[in-house]
């Protein structure tokens, strides 16, 4: 077992999924129990919403599972606070790879979330997950 830590400002992380390359996908946790998707690979954890393209509108909250091609599948919230499955497909081989580098339009910017959507989906990951909210 191994501790992957937090994205920078969360409190707490969860680790979903494990390639055989050893790229890890999961969703790290701030204080509101908000989560952001991430991949973790040689010892750096990577918030997906900072290296996709950004076109789709959707904000990575799990990343659930990887394939050996580095290919992430997910939940995600849309502006209108509904949920949706979603797939991210690297540019490159990898994803340290300089292409999907050059394929990031910057920091994504987490939406304020209203009180409803923050615990449906704290309330989704704690019976999915077994994961116990700090409030």
């Amino acid at each position: 077992m191994r501790d992957l830590g937090t994205l920078s400002g969360d409190i707490a992380s969860l680790a979903l999924n494990i390639n055989d390359g050893g790229q890890i996908v999961g969703a790290s946790l701030d204080a509101k129990f908000q989560p952001r998707a991430y991949i973790w690979e040689n010892g750096v954890m990577t918030d997906l919403n900072t290296v996709t393209n950004g076109k789709s509108g959707l904000y990575l909250l799990l990343a659930n599972s990887v394939n050996e091609v580095g290919e992430i599948a997910g939940l995600s919230l849309a502006s209108d606070f509904t949920l949706h499955g979603f797939l991210a497909i690297p540019t490159g081989t990898r994803h340290g790879d300089e292409e999907w580098k050059e394929a990031a339009d910057g920091t994504a910017v987490p939406p304020v979330w209203p009180e409803s959507a923050r615990k449906a989906v704290a309330d989704l990951l704690r019976s999915r997950y077994h994961v116990r909210s700090s409030r």
